[in-house]
């Protein structure tokens, strides 16, 4: 699996000015990606065995951060890494398991990283290597880790979302910004279980793991979940002391916490891992249960309309100076913006007209307004 990660600037209207134009302004809230950094170090120890293993059979793992410090330009990144491995003596076919924990603190340099900055970190345990100690010399364990760093800078941005002038006829061109923002946050263990007839019903399972599709959205009775395909592979020994690979496809589908639209575009940043892995063999039946970690966020995609630019036309015809003053009736929800540029005043005027307090924009109840003519 292949992610790109692109970030596109856009030029944006901020304020205008002259040409008697009055514009409304919208703030854009959303997180500005700010770093996004992989990197794979190597965490070293030790694992002690009772008796020298004739066969190691699997090493597998499950890495965890519980602690991210962030500073500038670099980020502090401390966990454990839980090895797990299954063996067999010499002479002795069952199935014996040994488990260590290897503490790692890892300072990463990350260009652009901020302490103002939403940082996530994910360590993947993505290989092992396991040498062979001499005499009564433990083990020495080492394991390969990939360290996913994304980092999200919070921001807030002005924009014109209308405007109208005073003075003359207008005509706007309209521009779509694009804002992203932390739907959620992912970090939770769900339990699947799935069975299946075996070829071979006195088979022996000696070693399993589980491999995961990429990670997708879909919206489903009423909430989004997040899902993935798990191929869980068995390795077992026949009743004629064969050794075979039985496969089992397993369906994650993880509900969200947060509640979202079902229109929503939303762009998965997460990642899975087998926590505990059991497969065990019963009646010729492969039984199956696998317990899934899920971290990442989830980012919401929002297009939102403002004022590309806008040209003065034609100047407007001049009012009647015999009118001061307009009656205008206004509905509840009414916008002050949207009445002023009905009747080509400045939504300054009509507060003052009507005694408003400054920072009304829709109007609570049905109420009389009294909207300035010329000279108001």
């Amino acid at each position: 699996m292949v992610s790109v990660h692109t970030q596109v600037k856009t030029d944006v209207i901020t304020a205008l000015s002259d040409g008697g134009v009055e514009q409304k302004l919208v703030t854009l809230s959303g997180v500005r990606r700010a770093a996004v950094l992989e990197k794979l170090v190597t965490v070293e120890g030790e694992i002690r065995f009772p008796t020298p293993p004739a066969a190691v059979l699997d090493l597998s793992g499950n890495a965890s951060v519980g602690d991210l410090k962030l500073l500038n330009g670099k980020a502090v990144a401390k966990g454990v890494l839980v090895v797990s491995c299954a063996w067999r003596a010499e002479g002795d076919p069952a199935l014996q398991g040994q488990s260590v924990n290897l503490n790692f603190n890892q300072v990463l340099d990350v260009d652009g990283l901020s302490e103002d900055c939403r940082c996530l970190c994910v360590a993947e345990p993505v290989g092992f290597t396991l040498t062979e100690g001499e005499g009564e010399e433990p083990s020495r364990l080492t394991a390969n880790l990939m360290l996913r760093l994304r980092a999200w800078r919070p921001y807030q941005l002005q924009c014109v979302a209308d405007a109208f002038s005073t003075k003359f006829e207008t005509e706007q061109t309209p521009q779509t910004v694009q804002t992203e923002s932390l739907a959620c946050t992912l970090d939770k263990t769900v339990t699947l279980t799935g069975s299946g007839p075996l070829p071979d019903a006195g088979a022996k399972i000696l070693a399993c793991f589980a491999s995961f599709g990429p990670a997708l959205l879909a919206y489903r009775e009423n909430n989004w979940d997040l899902t993935s395909r798990v191929t869980v592979t068995s390795f077992g020994e026949n009743s004629l002391s064969e050794l075979e690979s039985y496969e089992k496809v397993l369906e994650l589908a993880l509900p969200l916490e947060r509640e979202l639209p079902s229109d929503a575009e939303l762009i998965p940043e997460c990642w899975l891992r087998a926590e505990d892995l059991r497969c065990v063999c019963a009646n010729g039946t492969l039984e199956v249960t696998l317990s899934v970690k899920a971290e990442g966020a989830i980012l919401q995609r929002s297009g939102n309309t403002c004022v590309g630019s806008i040209a003065l036309g034609e100047p407007l015809t001049p009012a009647d100076p015999e009118i001061s003053l307009r009656i205008y009736y206004a509905q509840a929800g009414e916008e002050l913006f949207a009445i002023a540029r009905r009747f080509h005043v400045s939504p300054a005027q009509m507060l003052a007209a009507n005694d408003l307090a400054e920072g009304i924009t829709a109007i609570d109840a049905p109420q009389r307004l009294l909207v300035p003519g010329a000279g108001g």
